[in-house]
């Protein structure tokens, strides 16, 4: 009983260990994630700056596309269309690409969001995983542990009740040389109760150890 009960507190501080190792392990994922979502949220920061100068730029470009057409209209005889038509298609181009560009960036942002959603889902999903698993690994042991004390109590239970039944032959037979019927009957008795408590400890046990293995499947 001394070795199980040194084996059960070995157990116990592998338990410990292993559970403050996986404390420290989460602790660092968190210090990671902390960090990436960080980063990600000023890469976001930039790329809102980018895109609201971008818009103001095309802004710009949209007014000053409208000022020349106004200029054109106003002027009843200009000297050279050629250059104020090449301004305009040169201006427009811009515009169409800042547009453009407004555009990708807006996608990117999108890109940026789906994807810290997606790392905070994952990160739950790994920190759930590794609980159960813990769990799992704990409930195991324990169900461990229970079964081998099941097991050195019964073999115990059944040593005594091997010695008493010695005890019972021994006592039988001191009956027949003595002819000692009435206080043989009463050791015999005696013995018979011990041995039936003895049983009904071993059944209890038993019965035990079967609602344990019972009750692991439902992991």
């Amino acid at each position: 009983m001394q070795n199980l009960q040194q084996e059960l507190e070995r157990i116990k501080i592998e338990l410990n260990l292993r559970n403050e190792r996986e404390a420290s392990n989460i602790d660092s994922l968190k210090l990671t994630t902390s960090n990436e979502l960080q980063k990600l949220r000023n890469d976001n920061e930039k790329l809102l700056d980018k895109l609201e100068e971008r818009r103001l730029e095309s802004t710009n470009n949209r007014n000053t596309i409208e000022d020349l057409n106004n200029q054109v209209k106003k002027l009843d005889n200009f000297p050279n269309p050629f250059v104020v038509e090449e301004t305009l298609t040169f201006l427009k181009n811009q515009y169409k690409v800042a547009t453009k560009e407004i555009e990708d960036i807006k996608e990117k942002l999108n890109c940026l969001d789906n994807t810290e959603v997606m790392l905070k889902e994952a990160i739950c999903l790994l920190i759930s995983k590794r609980l159960l698993f813990r769990f799992k690994q704990e409930k195991k042991k324990i169900l461990q542990n229970e079964k081998l004390a099941h097991s050195i109590t019964k073999k115990h239970l059944k040593f005594v009740r091997d010695e008493l039944i010695k005890v019972e032959n021994q006592m039988r037979k001191q009956r027949d040389m003595y002819n000692e019927r009435l206080s043989s009957m009463a050791n015999c008795e005696t013995g018979k109760t011990r041995i039936e408590k003895i049983d009904q400890i071993i059944i209890v046990s038993d019965e035990k150890a079967q609602m344990l293995l019972d009750g692991s499947g439902m992991i």
